[in-house]
């Protein structure tokens, strides 16, 4: 078995053989199974396709000839021929670029271009209209809602990243994040960092940033339990190793929750393969390791605060579970007192979207939706007229 990781040359040969058999193998499998399925119908005009714009096909042309690839790799050679002389115009439609296409003509294959298919008129924008357009001149082709006002991804109410856009803000921190419910903070209504590149990157941007600049600009590395987990580890053995001085908050909420809610090795405390967040950075040499709870809020600036003024690397990890996948009990809501509301709007600063703006007679009223409020009292700290107010639910 261990000879197949051998660069022996009579095993290389060995190897290679094996390969090419196998590709035999899959090459007969492809063009024999219900993996890729060929529908033949309409004699003038076929397609290829794959994934999700097969959908718009069926929605679009449903009675035209399609081969359906299921696998792209190894191509039905087979399959491609038959529909090829079966359909007197052969079209390959695919999201993103021309793979499948090129790879068609690369056969031999005549593939029509008398329709200019653009993959992507917009910006991950590809639907049954932009077929229709192309393949049905004549027919009423939808077009968009042109007054859906557009809005810019936010977090939920109450999620622990508003608490961290809180503190960046108030007390003009720089800081730069990666691909975490905390990215959303990068957007102009939010801006509350710097920068937002790729999962789990942020740790080493801020420390180059702080090492480019002598340590005079401090910057913080803010990540998600995920990112940390994933590749944020390695930016934390970096700043141990080159004896950085940078700070990272990790946002601890027990699960990825951009993406679904995944388990991460934390994510499970009660297992006893369950890894833990502080234990792990103590074990990559960082000494200054807090937790600190968001809702808790009083306690969770000074605290942050202060080890932010420390010198030396230092990790901030806010715990609190994501709100959507573990869904805890709301024990009570955040209300606004309108007599009291000067209308200075600081309180939508915090980018939640309980808070909205109703019109009332003419007049613009700052109001708390209590079908999305959690009472975790962040805008209540941000108002310093003392028009919002916290009760308790029965």
């Amino acid at each position: 078995m261990g000879m197949k990781n051998s660069d022996n040359p009579k095993v290389t040969r060995f190897n290679n053989d094996f390969v090419h058999s196998m590709d035999r193998l899959t090459d007969n499998l492809s063009n024999n199974s219900n993996i890729n399925p060929i529908e033949l119908k309409d004699k003038k005009i076929g397609f290829i396709t794959s994934g999700a714009s097969y959908l718009y096909l069926k929605e679009t042309l449903p009675d035209a000839s399609i081969l359906k690839l299921g696998a792209i790799h190894p191509l039905p050679i087979g399959l491609i021929k038959k529909i090829s002389t079966y359909v007197d115009k052969l079209y390959v439609i695919e999201d993103g670029q021309s793979v499948i296409e090129k790879e068609i003509r690369s056969m031999g294959i005549n593939i029509a271009k008398d329709v200019d298919l653009k993959k992507f008129p917009d910006f991950t924008f590809f639907t049954p209209e932009i077929i229709k357009s192309k393949f049905l001149v004549n027919d009423i082709v939808a077009q968009p809602l042109q007054d859906i006002p557009f809005r810019l991804p936010m977090n939920c109410a109450g999620c622990s990243h508003l608490f961290v856009y809180y503190i960046l803000k108030k007390y003009h921190l720089k800081a730069t994040t990666d691909v975490t419910c905390g990215g959303l903070g990068i957007f102009p209504h939010i801006n509350a960092f710097t920068n937002a590149k790729h999962m789990g990157s942020s740790i080493g941007i801020a420390h180059g940033f702080n090492c480019a600049n002598d340590d005079k600009e401090n910057y913080i590395a803010v990540i998600g339990d995920g990112g940390f987990w994933a590749t944020g580890i390695n930016g934390l053995i970096n700043l141990t190793f080159n004896k950085g001085n940078t700070k990272v908050i990790i946002v601890d909420n027990q699960c990825i929750a951009m993406t679904g809610g995944q388990d991460v090795p934390s994510s499970r405390p009660e297992y006893s393969s369950s890894l833990d967040i502080k234990e792990t950075c103590h074990a990559l040499g960082i000494q200054d390791v807090i937790e600190v709870d968001p809702y808790k809020i009083d306690d969770f600036e000074k605290d942050v605060i202060s080890s932010l003024n420390r010198d030396g690397n230092g990790v901030i990890i806010v715990k609190k579970e994501c709100l959507v996948k573990f869904k805890p009990e709301v024990k009570g809501q955040c209300t606004i007192d309108n007599e009291a509301c000067l209308k200075c709007k600081a309180c939508l600063q915090i980018s939640c979207p309980a808070l909205e703006i109703l019109k009332d007679n003419g007049e613009e009223k700052i109001h708390i939706d209590s079908g999305l409020c959690v009472g975790c009292k962040l805008c209540q700290t941000n108002c310093k007229n003392g028009a919002i107010n916290y009760e308790t639910i029965q």
